[in-house]
């Protein structure tokens, strides 16, 4: 479980506030001990945000639901970065602000705050954009809960919670992938359901620039994960029905994708693979590389440089071109490695950062004469009637929306690849 940064007793406020009918809440029941909350995090199509705070009463009675109300509680929550910053605009996504409580409710005996969350709604995400690394960063999140209305139990005792301590930052989808290392760079490993299962395929997911290395301190081995549901995708019930139970490995790089010829990242990543494999039992037919932007680009290069070893590569929004510096990051000679590797590009044509034609759009005609590769072309980047970035076009891939003119989808054509 991933902890959140931060644990602080944080008292109650506004105990004196009168109920009518109830008297003031100092007049209720007062409980000793701390209550411990948990922050329970998802990750969302634009990055994790927290969704919910659940406060552990369950051993004080059972609660009535009736009692509690959006006015029960109020919920202050603060994100501040873990690396100092000079500047204000150093950082983004930093907040100090009360959240918007959308409903309470009780659950197995334990006090639920629903939080208003979705793309944009301010306060609710963990992760901050420190923009002088260009990477996202877990913020140290302090919460602070304040009783603002006395609680009822059902034998109509009325109770005041006394005081609030922070616990754990809870997320079941990222919760599910395990720690890793090899050889100095840190992964994230989802096993299928089953006990120890073998001969099960293996996606592996390459994470965008905003996702590697900070400093040796914020090397976290999460943002991969948090960030946006690119890896998280392949791990989900429904992907996992559609590839028959595989393993889900996230890298992360300690720098940026863009070394690998200094760094050897290429060499690195392969040895990685080939210990899961060994240790897990893997079936070395089925290895699928998957990534995006820096991690498109980095899965191009990779699958290129073991053309007999993915069964399938999917380069999303490949940063083999960049509109900032104007220049080509792979050639086309490495590119044409591919030939022999059945790839499904997947970008938007208003992507602002990797221009789709002089990527995808080229790395598709390269390789066209091989008759080894698709691509998936998209006006914008809309879900759910949301339009987000038009670099974002990993949230078609995350969703399993790509599909030939026939209606085959690109999570069913990844599973009928094998070498």
């Amino acid at each position: 479980m991933a902890k959140s940064r931060s644990l602080i007793v944080l008292l109650v406020g506004a105990v004196m506030a009168m109920v009518p009918g109830l008297g003031t809440i100092a007049q209720a029941r007062e409980l000793p001990a701390d209550v411990r909350f948990d922050l329970n995090a998802r990750v969302l199509d634009g990055g994790e945000q927290v969704v919910a705070v659940t406060l552990d009463t369950s051993g004080l009675g059972r609660v009535d639901a009736r009692s509690l109300s959006v006015d029960s509680f109020t919920v202050h929550a603060k994100g501040v970065s873990p690396v100092p910053v000079v500047a204000p605009e150093a950082i983004y996504s930093e907040y100090d602000a009360d959240r918007v409580i959308t409903g309470v409710s009780v659950r197995n005996g334990d006090i639920v705050i629903e939080l208003a969350s979705g793309f944009g709604v301010p306060a609710a995400n963990t992760l901050g954009y420190l923009a002088v690394a260009a990477r996202n960063v877990m913020l140290d999140l302090t919460y602070t809960i304040t009783q603002n209305e006395p609680v009822t139990l059902m034998n109509g005792r009325s109770i005041s919670l006394g005081s609030f301590e922070q616990g754990d930052l809870l997320d079941p989808e990222v919760d599910a992938f395990t720690y890793g290392q090899w050889d100095g760079m840190n992964y994230r490993l989802a096993t299928p359901k089953g006990n120890r299962p073998a001969n099960r395929p293996l996606v592996v997911w390459l994470h965008g620039n905003g996702e590697g290395g900070v400093s040796a301190d914020e090397y976290n081995n999460e943002s991969q994960l948090r960030a946006n549901r690119g890896a998280l995708g392949p791990a989900t019930t429904e992907a996992q029905r559609i590839l028959g139970g595989a393993y889900v490995l996230a890298p992360q790089v300690p720098d940026t994708w863009y070394n690998i010829d200094a760094a050897g990242y290429d060499a690195t990543l392969k040895a990685m693979i080939d210990d899961v494999v060994r240790t897990y039992r893997i079936d070395a037919s089925r290895i699928y590389l998957m990534g995006a932007s820096a991690g498109g680009f980095m899965t191009v290069r990779t699958a290129g440089a073991y053309p007999q070893f993915f069964a399938a590569a999917v380069p999303t929004a490949p940063a083999l071109f960049l509109t900032r510096t104007q220049e080509y990051t792979a050639t086309a000679d490495q590119v044409l490695l591919l030939k022999d590797t059945p790839t499904w590009l997947v970008h938007a044509q208003n992507d602002p950062t990797v221009p789709f034609d002089k990527a995808s759009q080229w790395a598709y005609d390269l390789l066209a004469p091989s008759g080894n590769v698709l691509i998936s072309l998209y006006d914008n980047v809309v879900w759910d009637g949301v339009t987000f970035n038009g670099h974002w076009s990993w949230i078609y891939t995350a969703h399993n929306d790509p599909s030939t003119p026939d209606g085959q989808h690109l999570w069913q054509w990844m599973a009928e690849q094998t070498r």
